[in-house]
């Protein structure tokens, strides 16, 4: 049976986080961390070793952010899906549909939200979500689960009424849900996320039995 280990980190980069030029310095750290990433077993140990106990404070504090960096790919692509929106839901004549269909209406699109990034808008009414319509009095908890279900990075289709009355096929890259369970209209996302951020960096290291 065969065993995969780390890679060992290439000289060139501490060498180039202690670089004398601040551009050389964050080069050299946007290249450590896109060489770790792409290692099939990422060196996290080895490099949180560095940070913690390499001479130079530079060379130990840029570490660090590439150690943060390997977490943050993981925070990006683990958890629920989130769109950031509070919503409800109408009945609305689309077309010449005399049945109408069940919208969900978009009452606030919070700041720096996925769906802020995608245009959405207050006063949209999305019709349906990966090309699936909604039921009347399910329609709201319908899409909020389905969201949840889906990952973080992955890109959902929305078909998306306008307030000026047209429709539009809307691309939506879902962000993570900084804290499940918590209504999306009682968040400010940017302080909620950045706790969510550091709370897992900080789990991260645990579960992978760093600093013991």
């Amino acid at each position: 049976m065969g065993f995969s280990f780390a890679a060992e980190v290439p000289r060139r980069f501490i060498e180039g986080l202690a670089a004398e030029k601040f551009a050389s310095r964050e080069e050299s750290q946007a290249l450590f961390l896109a060489w770790a990433l792409e290692q099939k077993v990422a060196p996290a140990r080895k490099i949180y070793l560095l940070s913690e106990k390499h001479d130079d404070p530079e060379v130990r504090k840029r570490c660090l952010e590439v150690l943060r960096g390997l977490s943050e790919r993981d925070y990006l692509t683990e958890g629920s899906g989130f769109l950031g929106i509070t919503m409800n839901e109408v009945q609305m004549k689309l077309g010449d549909d005399p049945k109408g269909v069940v919208l969900v209406f978009i009452t606030m699109v919070l700041p720096k939200s996925p769906a802020e990034k995608a245009g959405l808008k207050e006063g949209d009414g999305i019709v349906s979500l990966d090309g699936k319509a909604f039921q009347m009095n399910t329609a709201v908890e319908d899409f909020s689960s389905r969201i949840r279900e889906k990952k973080p990075t992955e890109i959902v289709k929305l078909k998306v009424m306008r307030a000026a009355g047209c429709v539009d096929e809307v691309k939506v890259t879902l962000g993570r849900h900084p804290a499940p369970g918590q209504p999306a209209g009682g968040l400010d996302l940017e302080k909620a996320d950045e706790r969510a951020r550091q709370q897992f960096f900080e789990d991260w290291q645990e579960a992978k039995g760093l600093g013991k």
